[in-house]
């Protein structure tokens, strides 16, 4: 007799291993906001839109698929809303953990905080806002298609630093953006280039404060308000003008771009 299959997924297994689901634990961990989603309450829909951005997916999965990567991370659905909206079992210990490291670093003369991250400015995509035009017609934007054979990339990475030299000096902001994307060896040469800016300054120490995603996309500053300021409704910036914008917003140099094979001095 003929037995109907079951309708269950069977590529769970093959797409949500160990490391994706440690990394969908993070990921949902933090608000849909974090990655420009106009809403901070998850749903499964978000959750596949946005495990698949961030590379956690080698494709949109289906709602089912979603949900069962979350119960092999031992909760459901309807506990997870609540719980994806909680910090993690040992959230508050790292916290204060945290907090004690940025105490010590705060108290030694020679020692200087930095809060880093990365982050990728698009020329093309742009940022969730709305606005109301001359006919109170509601205008939402667009993205734009980049002029035939542009020589520019889509989008720019870039590395972040705050640097926090001590309660009696200003906060310092950096910048440097990368030619390609920022693997490890364009990692290690904006650290060497940042503990240089900081030797110069006279300090022997940076006490870096940085994500541990897979995907090294941490929204320690809500970049999201950067890249309004510096959006363009119907022009595609050029790379430099781009770049040019960035950093002033955050008030800093626009130093030369890093490279795999750019040594730093």
């Amino acid at each position: 007799m003929l037995q109907p299959l079951s309708s269950r997924p069977h590529t769970i297994a093959t797409i949500f291993d160990a490391g994706a689901c440690e990394s969908l634990r993070a990921l949902l961990h933090q608000s849909p906001r974090t990655f420009d989603k106009p809403t901070s309450r998850w749903t499964l829909a978000l959750a596949v839109e946005s495990s698949f951005a961030q590379g956690l997916t080698p494709r949109l999965v289906s709602d089912e698929t979603m949900r069962l990567a979350l119960r092999r991370l031992g909760v459901t659905w309807k506990r997870a809303k609540h719980w994806i909206t909680s910090p993690e079992p040992a959230y508050a210990r790292k916290k204060n953990r945290r907090a004690q490291l940025i105490q010590r670093a705060m108290a030694q003369p020679t020692w200087a905080l930095g809060l880093g991250d990365e982050v990728w400015w698009s020329r093309l995509a742009q940022p969730d806002q709305h606005c109301w035009t001359e006919t109170d017609a509601k205008y939402k934007l667009q993205e734009l298609t980049p002029p035939t054979n542009a020589p520019d990339p889509k989008a720019l990475a870039c590395y972040g630093l705050l640097v926090r030299p001590g309660p009696q000096q200003a906060d310092q902001m950096w910048w440097r953006f990368v030619v390609g994307r920022p693997v490890r060896a364009v990692t290690i040469a904006f650290l060497a280039w940042s503990s240089a800016q900081l030797a110069a300054q006279g300090f022997t120490a940076l006490c870096l404060i940085w994500d541990n995603a897979s995907w090294h996309k941490s929204k320690f500053v809500k970049w999201i308000h950067g890249k309004r300021k510096v959006v363009e409704p119907d022009l595609v910036l050029p790379a430099h003008e781009l770049a040019d914008r960035v950093c002033e917003v955050f008030g800093c140099t626009h130093e030369p771009h890093l490279s795999i094979h750019q040594e730093v001095a």
